[in-house]
């Protein structure tokens, strides 16, 4: 023992006399270019910083997907070492191997959050990186399972390095585009796919073809040089954002947003996502080889193409985010994936039932019996015959894709029976197969992971948001309870698989924690709705928006939903797109035929128009009290707006020149939304405000221009 914690000190002492040295090379680093820079030149520097925090966010997911490569090894290499005979690992010893780099990488996301928050990500990601090759390269010289417990308890710390990468990224981006940054971070996942796709093949390699099996040592080494190589890269290449100087936070004060239930639903939401996706990643191989007969090389191709997917896309997960919303989109992830899981929960099945039977119709003699039919003096009662082969005994490859069910009679009378009115002549039988077949399975299990890819995005995407000063120390939380779940979900699996027998536990577990979340969001989102904007909560549930009965045309767009018109009036043109969907819902649509008076002048307003269908004359009396038209309407304009708010007598009168379709807002439901949403009201008088300031500038430019005073010399 004492000579393996000498070599690892070494390897540490190594690395950091390295990066020592590297500190007093003369060469342009990110710092010293920054420096070299004309402080003056404001718009050379912005542009500096764009690039270096491209440069950066390259370099730190190259460092997380190499992190999370060793931080998955031993699902490849202790599977490998037990199937070769090198250790001879129990069943529960294997398990732990797999459960420990998970439960240290999530313990250790919360207080490697708050290191980065207080001293940045650059130097704690570094040493973190040498810490981790330390340990694969004690894992090297492991002779025996406690020896390959403590390395995995070592390199298990590198799952911790999400945490350090999502406070050092969100320092270095704007909030518009923090969503889309930590979503490239995030692909950092597919270095599960990188290990479970190349390791393997390089067992095979270094080994030579399992014929000198303890070569099998070079492999974690080759980790280790990989750790080494990118902690000197990232020292050299990234540095600390250049924050504004602040009283540093209290480690109470780091911890305290810990103590908001809202880091707790996110951090259930991550428990999902990313503790489903670690152990799927590893769950699927026993998965595919117990339930489908696949080969090891064939559920690890399967594994890969769970996992490689779940990472990639999570870029694009974080863009979603950015552009459409995180609660939006963890509406859809939790949808699909609810939707999935629940296909997934049927297992293969064949079910035996009673079927529909046959009865006499009437009284008499047997005469006739055989497979397609009973005959009862002249009467014929056709039968189902049974099948020659029922689907699950010729399902031995599993070639069908979707469930059958077959039913057939078999008699149970003979000939020279008497039967009498409404006797059981022939019972019934069906069979019901389901196949759960290989390639839907696939094709769900695809739908999975790039949801909870998309979904890791959208989780991370909220913190920013709702926690800018402790990134680091919530994200670690977040991370540390979604870790757990990779280290939780197994056993569960597997407790559930020895007392019901069934594989598929694993999708119905994973279908309750999804609706958990899902309904734990809808009652957040309902509680925000109804305290904010109750009338959009109560309208959007009691009245459904109004159909419109044929497409408009407003000004070359066209329109389908009453709501898409009303966005287009340029009188809510200053409301927010919440209050247009409480308008479309509040009022009414009624139809006029032509020359119908609308209303007259001198009425008392208390309704708001806005033309859907057909033209409308605006017209005044003049001194001889005939009506003048001053101005024609058609469709997608409106009148009558100053009734909302003043209720004075109409200054003119309304005639439809066609048969038209108008959408009428009364006052008393226009005030009525205003009264329990205030913060609606701002929206209203800037709308109101934006359309006087319009009326008086188009009345001053129609004006004429008085003449120009010639200027005597």
């Amino acid at each position: 023992m004492p000579y393996k914690a000498f070599l690892l000190l070494q390897i540490i002492v190594f690395s950091l006399s390295i990066i020592k040295r590297g500190i007093t090379i003369e060469t342009l680093s990110i710092t010293e270019f920054i420096k070299n820079n004309d402080d003056d030149n404001k718009e050379n520097n912005s542009m500096s910083d764009k690039k270096k925090a491209k440069l950066i966010l390259t370099i730190s997911t190259l460092a997380f997907s190499v992190c999370f490569a060793s931080w998955v090894l031993n699902a490849v290499l202790a599977t490998w070492l037990v199937s070769q005979g090198v250790f001879d690992f129990s069943d529960s010893q294997m398990g732990w191997l797999l459960a420990l780099p998970i439960l240290t990488g999530a313990l250790s996301r919360v207080p490697l959050g708050l290191m980065t928050d207080r001293f940045g990500g650059h130097g704690v990601f570094v040493v973190l990186l040498i810490v981790v090759a330390g340990g694969m390269v004690y894992l090297s010289t492991a002779t025996n399972y406690e020896e390959f417990m403590i390395a995995s308890l070592i390199f298990g710390l590198a799952g911790g390095g999400f945490a350090v990468g999502v406070g050092y990224i969100s320092d270095w981006f704007p909030k518009q585009y923090q969503g889309t940054a930590l979503g490239i971070f995030g692909m950092g996942n597919a270095g599960a796919a990188l290990t479970t796709l190349f390791a393997p093949a390089l067992l095979n390699l270094l080994t030579d073809n399992n014929t000198n099996l303890d070569a099998w040592r070079y492999l974690p080494l080759l980790y280790a040089g990989m750790l080494i190589l990118i902690a000197v890269i990232f020292w050299f290449y990234t540095e600390n954002y250049a924050k504004e100087s602040t009283t540093p936070l209290t480690i109470k004060q780091q911890l305290a947003p810990l103590g908001n239930i809202i880091v707790w639903r996110f951090g259930l939401y991550y428990f999902l996502v990313f503790g489903a996706f670690v152990s799927l990643a590893q769950w699927i191989i026993p998965y595919s080889v117990s339930v489908y007969g696949l080969t090891l090389v064939q559920a690890g191709l399967i594994a890969t193409l769970f996992s490689l997917p779940s990472g990639i896309i999570r870029a694009l997960g974080g863009w979603m985010s950015d552009k459409f919303g995180a609660r939006r989109v963890m509406y859809w992830v939790f949808g699909s994936t609810l939707f999935a899981c629940l296909l997934l929960s049927i297992p293969r099945m064949e079910i035996n039932s009673p079927g529909q039977g046959v009865l006499a119709k009437a009284s008499g003699i047997v005469t006739e019996v055989s497979v397609s039919q009973i005959k009862i003096d002249d009467r014929i009662y056709p039968l189902s015959p049974l099948p020659e082969q029922l689907p699950a005994k010729t399902d031995t490859d599993n070639r069908f894709f979707f469930p059958s069910a077959l039913q057939w009679q078999q008699a149970t009378v003979s000939v020279g029976d008497t039967v009498v009115k409404k006797q059981l002549i022939a019972t019934g039988h069906s069979n019901i197969y389901y196949p759960a077949n290989l390639w839907l399975f696939v094709s769900l299990l695809l739908v999975i992971g790039i949801t909870t890819g998309i979904g890791k995005a959208a989780v991370f995407k909220f913190i920013p948001d709702h926690f800018p000063n402790s990134v680091g120390a919530v994200g670690g939380m977040v991370g540390l309870i979604g870790a757990l779940g990779g280290f939780v979900f197994p056993p569960v699996w597997g407790y559930l698989l020895e007392t019901t027998g069934l594989w598929t536990m694993t999708w119905v577990v994973l279908s309750i924690v999804t609706l958990i979340c899902l309904l734990w969001m809808h009652r957040t989102v309902t509680q925000m709705m109804n305290e904010q904007a109750p009338d959009l909560a109560n309208l959007m549930e009691l009245r459904p928006e109004l159909p419109l009965n044929k497409q408009i045309n407003l000004s070359g767009k066209k329109a389908d939903t009453l709501e898409q018109v009303l966005y287009n009036v340029p009188f809510f043109a200053e409301m927010k797109p919440e209050a247009i969907k409480s308008l479309a819902r509040l009022g009414d649509i009624e139809q006029f035929p032509s020359d119908h008076l609308i209303f007259s002048e001198g009425a008392t307003g208390d309704s708001f128009y806005v033309i859907l269908q057909g033209k409308v004359s605006i017209q005044k009396q003049n001194d001889t009290h005939q009506h003048i038209e001053v101005a024609q309407l058609k469709a997608g304009e409106f009148f009558g707006e100053m009734a909302l708010i003043d209720r004075q007598t109409r200054s003119a009168c309304v005639v439809t020149r066609s048969d038209c379709e108008v959408f009428v807002l009364h006052r008393k439901d226009f005030f009525n939304m205003l009264s329990r949403s205030p913060h609606m009201v701002a929206d209203v008088l800037l709308s109101f405000s934006t359309r006087m300031r319009a009326l008086l500038d188009n009345y001053s430019q129609q004006q004429p221009k008085p003449p120009k005073i010639p200027v005597a010399n």
